[in-house]
């Protein structure tokens, strides 16, 4: 006896003549149609026929939305916010539905999320692939949730630490799987996984120390004292995006900065290194240990925020990129196959 199959429409916003985009993937030999518009989206398939009550309880209509939740977001750098949608089955409509989806983003518009994300190479890959718990979906979500924050620096560094973190996790286990090394024999090695942060690369010259046991051994007694000169150079404020960097003045003086004061580092090759490393990890330091004295309210030629939202503008453009050659295009960053053979 066939199963009688028939039609689902699951319609968030105003209904479209005219779709911005199509998308699909398959979920148990069913396809699923994404057809999206930044004021209105529909999801469509056809399967076995349900009561409206079934199939609200049931995987075909949750999972699908959380895809149309992640396609808005890349798409349209805006959360999806309709409470209620409209469900057709086999062309009986059934209005004001409760969308069982529930988010935790601050607010409903982003900041701009960067090209290299919102492309259809991207969503195409995140739809098909899509599970909650992998490392993938971790990065990008703590990405995500970050440029929610664009009013709250210290909030916003926090989730764009995280990704930060979770991806040189990424990293180590794709080189000691390569390698065929176990995570425990490489840990013994290594306890602290120090040179991890030094794998990453960006379409800057050599972004590490030419010193590395000078970069270890740096004091960190004076750390903040560094940084509040390197915040208060004029050039940070003219700091947009990380691309600046090549053409700005500001690596230059970043570089003579921390070559005066530590006695251990004789050469940098660019201060990029310095900020997204050892800046980034000690504002990190303050923010997460509870032990850390909290700052409500500082002074504006130093204040956390300030600090903050410069590494912000780094880490945007950075983790987008490395995010796309790492998890989109499995390309491994240079200074990963690089390091290894002095690591390993």
């Amino acid at each position: 006896m066939s199963v009688k199959k028939c039609d689902y429409e699951i319609i968030f916003g105003t209904p479209q003549t005219n779709y911005d985009k199509t998308y699909e993937y398959t979920r148990y030999n069913t396809k699923i149609t994404f057809f999206v518009n930044e004021n209105g989206s529909k999801i469509f398939f056809n399967r076995k026929k349900d009561s409206i009550e079934k199939f609200q309880t049931g995987t075909f209509f949750k999972e699908p939305i959380r895809r149309l939740y992640l396609i808005n977001t890349l798409r349209y750098s805006k959360i999806l916010s309709h409470q209620l949608c409209t469900v057709k089955i086999d062309n009986k409509e059934y209005q004001n539905i409760k969308n069982p989806i529930t988010t935790i983003f601050p607010t409903e518009n982003l900041s701009s999320v960067p090209s290299a994300l919102a492309n259809d190479k991207m969503i195409t890959d995140l739809i098909e692939h899509f599970t909650l718990d992998n490392t993938k979906m971790t990065v990008l979500n703590n990405y995500l949730l970050a440029l929610g924050y664009q009013n709250s620096p210290s909030e916003q560094f926090m989730h764009f630490w995280m990704a930060f973190n979770g991806m040189y996790g990424k990293l180590k286990r794709e080189i000691l799987r390569q390698k065929r090394l176990s995570t425990r024999t490489y840990v013994s090695e290594n306890a602290e996984l120090k040179n991890w942060r030094t794998c990453f690369d960006y379409d800057v010259p050599d972004c590490l120390f030419k010193s590395q046991n000078g970069w270890n051994e740096i004091n960190k007694s004076n750390a903040h004292d560094i940084f509040k000169e390197i915040i208060n150079l004029d050039e940070i404020q003219e700091i947009s995006n990380v691309s600046q960097f090549n053409d700005s003045e500001i690596q230059h003086e970043i570089s003579n900065l921390l070559v005066d004061k530590y006695e251990e580092i004789t050469s940098i090759s660019n201060s990029f290194g310095y900020l997204i490393l050892r800046m980034a990890y000690y504002a990190r330091c303050d923010l997460f240990h509870g032990s850390k004295k909290i700052h409500l309210f500082s002074v504006d030629t130093y204040s956390r925020n300030k600090v903050y939202s410069f590494l912000n503008v780094i880490f945007k453009d950075y983790l987008a990129k490395q995010f796309l050659d790492i998890f989109i295009n499995n390309v491994l960053p240079d200074k990963v196959t690089s390091k290894l053979e002095q690591f390993i």
